[in-house]
């Protein structure tokens, strides 16, 4: 069985057989490119997306079963970065909703390449619509149509200028509740845990952040600014919050715990010469 799909924004090929015999009723591998992401995403009418991709291709394998579908193996090139993943889908039997299992391996991937940038108008249109009201309009029930597990392993991670190395994620939706754990995360020659949970429906998070041995004038040199203090910070936080939008948690969280400095300097040199 032979399957083309050739238009102006995006080609698609799927090559498999269909068995007859066996537990497996579908054996394929597939191709798909586009050349300009961002253009196809507008004429499907989701101009609004905040992303900006050029080129885009996938490729890998596929294995239907009656309950379950198999993606051994997707590699995907988005511009010039890398994805490789593997995922399967489980229906029926047992099963109060579809469950969904994906592992993503990034080498090295820049998010900010991705993202679309976004007007000072834009901006200011989308401080206004994070009201209180919004915040409660916004709805996340679609997420509760399925469970899923994402397991995420990235060598190089950079979101903001700001760069994570050997980070391992793994994030469960069971039921509408969300349960989201930061294994590990270099950052500033130091470590980075953390952990989230949340329920869809309400918006009520908690969670806790350790960090451990953050150099501080590393950390300010990857934010773009200079600190006047010196020496490696170690925190660790628990906190609560609910909504969405950084406004709404920044009126409803708290935050509680301790942090630590070693070595700590402070350097004011325009004190000093005054002095």
């Amino acid at each position: 069985m032979t399957v083309d799909l050739t238009a102006d924004l995006i080609k698609a090929r799927l090559e498999g057989d269909l068995a007859l015999k066996g537990n497996a009723l579908l054996i394929a591998n597939y191709a798909a490119n586009a050349g300009n992401v961002t253009q196809l995403l507008d004429w499907i009418g989701t101009a609004n997306t905040p992303v900006s991709i050029g080129k885009m291709s996938a490729t890998g394998s596929l294995v239907a079963l009656a309950n379950e579908v198999r993606l051994p193996a997707l590699n995907v090139s988005i511009d010039d970065q890398t994805i490789n993943a593997a995922g399967r889908i489980f229906t029926g039997g047992n099963l109060a909703r579809p469950l969904i299992r994906v592992a993503l391996d990034l080498p090295t991937f820049n998010i900010d390449t991705i993202l679309a940038e976004t007007s000072t108008s834009e901006a200011a249109s989308s401080s206004e619509t994070n009201q209180p009201n919004a915040e409660k309009s916004k709805d996340l029930s679609a997420l509760r149509a399925f469970d899923l597990t994402v397991d995420v392993r990235a060598g190089r991670l950079t979101y903001q200028g700001k760069t994570l190395r050997q980070l391992k994620l793994i994030t469960q939706i069971v039921d509408g509740k969300l349960r989201s754990d930061l294994k590990s995360a270099n950052l500033a020659k130091g470590n980075l845990q953390a952990s989230l949970s949340g329920d869809l429906e309400q918006l009520l998070w908690n969670g806790a952040i350790q960090a451990h041995k953050i150099d501080i004038e590393e950390a300010a040199r990857l934010a773009g600014q200079a600190s006047p203090l010196s020496g490696m910070i170690s925190s660790d936080l628990n906190f609560a919050a609910q909504g969405l939008s950084l406004d709404a948690i920044g009126r409803n969280g708290n935050l509680a715990g301790t942090v630590t400095l070693d070595n700590g300097k402070l350097s004011n040199p325009a004190l000093q010469a005054a002095i």
